[in-house]
């Protein structure tokens, strides 16, 4: 006979938290943001119960383990006792914490808010890499949605802003999974007191002086009295333009594809995009392809006010000096792309000449030099039996691409070197040598690109050339090759990707 006791009904955090979990299909530990406040408790030690990492008695519902991490932002005299007291608190619970503290400060004209954010999401990010992290938990509740929304609207936000907080998204490759989304914050310290829970109270988080707390302390109140329905409708409004956002970046994601082709001036970059095609998309679609085509290179989305200078800039009928920078990155154009080009590379245009580099190649297959922001690639491919002696050496990478004998790279003086001017490479077997600004030229690299292309030689004479490729009479006919190829440094840079939303 069934038993007629019902059980109990299961806490709205304990609930909000399984249902969160069950999403996550990948394996490897679960990361908490824990701050030490309230919200960011309560989730610590609900995840603790769901987990089984908590009290004896408590359902054990995943072997998954648990990893607190509390980041140290050093911005007010107490953390380093907020520190020690989300150590201890995890300690309770048997769940490891890891405690990062963070070095540096905000540029110049950057808010304290956003850099605090930019470097939390940095360390989780890393962290998560490092232990192979299925996702990260944050305590974002009910209250801190609506105060997001208000904040952006009356900000003048976009449909990208005004989604607001998301529940289930990617941030730089690591799954950001938000449970509390949906429950007050009222609900989240009930919970708490009946616990028995101790939890910090940052006391800036009462100066009115700063905007979200003086909406959070006078505006929300008034709004539950004269729109209590709004707490209900939000979360309808939001999941409506989410679902109208996705639509809208599928289409530009179409759109971008039809104008985008490989750099010719910058090799081995992300896409360049094709000026004239880019002219021949309906005017109000540009942004949004624009914003997809700067995510494609990893970079931050931009303010309106400098989104609409490089939609200008790209507009304008000739202006291959265009040089805009955003976000350590150059928007650059030239014969007719538009590319977007690591701002280190620029950086080092002045400071490659005279660079010379001495190579003892034992057998690397890269070779990183950050004075040209650049990376050598030496990759064996085999032997090559015979080569025909007709027609122009084909480019680094293609099919049936003779390669660099060996006996170049294990040459005593060989050298990575910026060009100096005046060398030169045949191209043909046979054929005349030929300088390689004229090569350049013909490949359509500028003039700016070219001072960061190094030159690898070896028994005294220039053997490759990066962007061109090898110098014909070095190319072996029998035995082992090697193909050389010259790719930029690129940036780890995980947590400044644009979140992108899960579904």
């Amino acid at each position: 006979m069934a038993s007629s006791r019902r059980r109990p009904p299961v806490e709205a955090p304990i609930a909000a938290l399984r249902d969160a979990l069950a999403r996550i299909d990948a394996n490897g530990p679960v990361l908490v943001a824990f701050s030490g406040g309230l919200d960011s408790t309560v989730l610590l030690h609900a995840a603790a119960d769901v987990l089984g990492a908590g009290e004896a008695g408590s359902e054990v519902e995943s072997r998954r383990s648990l990893l607190a991490i509390h980041v140290d932002h050093g911005l007010q005299a107490p953390s380093a006792d907020w520190a020690r007291h989300c150590v201890g608190q995890s300690d309770t619970l048997g769940v490891d914490c890891r405690v990062v503290r963070l070095e540096g400060a905000p540029q110049r004209g950057e808010s304290v808010e956003s850099w605090a954010r930019e470097a939390r999401y940095a360390a989780f990010a890393g962290i998560a890499e490092e232990v192979g992290a299925a996702a990260l938990l944050t305590a974002h509740h009910a209250d801190d949605q609506i105060e997001t929304f208000l904040l952006r609207l009356v900000r003048g936000a976009g449909l990208d802003g005004l989604v607001s907080i998301e529940p289930d998204t990617m941030r730089g490759g690591l799954r950001v999974l938000r449970p509390f989304l949906g429950l007050p914050r009222s609900a989240l310290e009930r919970w708490a007191r009946s616990r028995g829970l101790a939890w910090i109270e940052d006391p800036s988080n009462r100066d009115e002086r700063l905007l979200r707390n003086a909406v959070r302390r006078q505006l929300v109140p008034v709004l539950d009295r004269v729109l209590p329905a709004l707490r209900q409708r939000l979360p309808q409004t939001l999941a409506a333009l989410r679902e109208e956002r996705d639509r809208l970046r599928e289409l530009d994601r179409r759109r971008l594809e039809t104008v985008t082709e490989p750099s010719r001036s910058a090799p081995g970059r992300a896409a360049a995009l094709s000026l004239c095609a880019w002219r021949r998309l309906p005017a109000a679609s540009r942004a949004g392809v624009l914003r997809q085509w700067l995510a494609l290179h990893g970079a931050r989305m931009p303010s309106r006010a400098r989104l609409a200078e490089m939609l200008r800039q790209l507009d304008a009928p000739a202006a291959d000096g265009l040089e805009i920078r955003h976000d350590g990155f150059v928007l650059r154009r030239y014969r007719g792309q538009a590319m977007l080009l690591p701002a280190a590379e620029r950086s080092c245009e002045g400071a490659a000449s005279g660079f010379c580099l001495p190579l003892r190649w034992v057998g690397e297959r890269r070779v990183e030099v950050p004075e040209l922001a650049g990376v050598l690639t030496i990759e064996r491919i085999g032997q090559v039996e015979r080569v025909e002696p007709v027609g122009p050496v084909k480019p680094v990478g293609s099919p049936g691409r003779p390669g660099l004998a060996e006996r170049w790279l294990q040459a005593p003086d060989l050298e990575l070197r910026a060009r100096s001017g005046g060398e030169r490479l045949r191209m043909h077997p046979g054929g005349p040598h030929r300088s390689l600004k004229k090569l350049y030229q013909e490949r359509g690299v500028p003039s700016w690109a070219r001072r960061a292309l190094p030159v690898l030689w070896a028994h005294g004479r220039p053997v490759w050339a990066a962007g061109i490729g090898c110098d014909a009479d070095c190319i072996v006919s029998k035995g082992v090759r090697y193909a050389l190829d010259w790719q930029p440094l690129r940036r780890s840079r995980p947590a400044s990707a644009p979140e992108r939303s899960q579904h």
